[in-house]
């Protein structure tokens, strides 16, 4: 039962962020409740790891968050209102009014927490993140975001992947046919050059000076030529009403703003009930009623000769399995040269993780492996680039 103690351990973790302490922030959290499964944790451990070395996109990213956290902290009606557009696209069921009330009472709260159409409604139809700018984020935190109160006016867009040049990614705008080169953080991956994504670029400082503000929705090309008719418009619910007909005839799934939920470091998709990020037993599914996986059988499965080396150098296997990532990203790039750029943003994605790290510091730095953590620095940027380098430089070294 939620306590006095735990609201007052929660808004000391709001307030620590304000400050840009993420330590401090990750502390309190930690005495009180939160949302199983929640990728914070995992992001503040992160920001406090880098403390003033955090590139200016991310923090922009963390104050987006931190904006949207307060407005969940504090009721604001205007996720509500979002949380109503963003459930158009879930399809809603064939319920009297009354009944059709109380299910739509039960199921927002879902929807708010985890769904990223809500949180874009909120934070950029709703003004949100313009608010929170304004009234309570620190001046000295957005001093260090860049260019992050020009996020608000970033408009959601349909864009073409056109593809990569090592950390750079190139898209196109749908409608204009304009050409834009963007900080590649991982949000081509598992995309294809020529797919149709619906996206937000923002402004960053960090060459080549945009990023998508998250992970881009994949789009089927009627949805998306439908969009750009829509887009201009003040009222979300064209977009939502497209969305819920592509997925009414099979063509996009249901709730599509809640398969694209990231790291904030990273736009790669990964299963949260299977990262090194994350231990396997915390992550539950918050539409269904049933964690998500079989947890044990996963644990009880077949172990992969490579995984199993590193198991029993000492590592749990989560770990060794990222290890296990890493290392391909360094060898298959021999055998299949165009694989580096999205095996690079498989192995810095765990390398986020400190265990991880310090497990490729022990197990990755042999005399052949310099070259191979130098071509990945070559397609990622800070801070992960100079994790990459420090790994080649320890290879070299050996």
């Amino acid at each position: 039962m939620r306590t006095p103690e735990d609201d007052a351990a929660l808004l000391e973790s709001y307030e620590a962020e304000l400050r840009g302490d993420a330590a401090a922030a990750l502390d309190a959290m930690r005495r009180t409740f939160y949302v199983v499964g929640s990728r914070r944790p995992a992001t503040l451990e992160y920001l406090a790891r880098l403390g003033d070395s955090a590139p200016e996109w991310l923090i922009a990213r963390w104050l987006r968050d931190q904006a949207y956290g307060w407005m969940m902290y504090e009721g604001d009606l205007r996720v509500g209102v979002a949380a109503k557009y963003a459930t158009l696209t879930h399809g809603v069921p064939d319920l009297a009014d009354e009944p059709l009330a109380a299910w739509f009472d039960a199921y927002a709260p879902r929807v708010a927490a985890s769904d990223t159409l809500c949180q874009a409604f909120a934070l950029y139809d709703g003004g949100g993140l313009a608010s929170f700018l304004d009234q309570r984020a620190s001046p000295a935190l957005i001093d260090r975001a860049g260019r992050v109160r020009e996020w608000s006016d970033a408009p959601l867009q349909v864009y073409e992947l056109s593809g990569t040049e090592g950390e750079v990614l190139i898209v196109r705008d749908h409608a204009s046919g304009r050409e834009h080169r963007t900080l590649h953080v991982g949000a081509a991956v598992g995309n294809a050059p020529g797919d149709l994504v619906l996206g937000r670029l923002v402004p960053i400082e960090t060459a080549p000076g945009l990023m998508f503000e998250r992970r881009p929705m994949l789009l089927d090309r009627v949805t998306a030529d439908s969009l750009v008719e829509v887009l201009d418009e003040d009222d979300p619910v064209p977009l939502c009403a497209e969305l819920l007909r592509a997925a009414d005839e099979g063509r996009l799934p249901y709730r599509p703003g809640t398969r694209v939920s990231t790291m904030l470091w990273s736009d790669l998709l990964d299963d949260p009930s299977r990262g090194a990020h994350q231990s396997h037993a915390s992550y539950e599914d918050p539409y269904d009623d049933d964690p998500l996986g079989e947890v044990d059988d996963f644990e009880d499965g077949p172990i992969p000769g490579r995984v199993r080396d590193y198991m029993d150098a000492g590592l749990q296997r989560d770990i060794a399995e990222a290890l296990c990532t890493c290392e391909m990203a360094l060898d298959m790039p021999k055998v299949v040269p165009g694989s580096i750029g999205v095996l690079a943003q498989h192995a810095i994605y765990n390398l986020a993780n400190p265990l991880v790290y310090e497990a490729a510091r022990r197990h990755l730095v042999r005399p052949g492996d310099a070259d191979g953590w130098e071509a990945i620095a070559r397609c990622v940027p800070e801070p992960s680039r100079s994790q990459c380098l420090e790994l080649a430089e320890l290879a070299r070294a050996a």
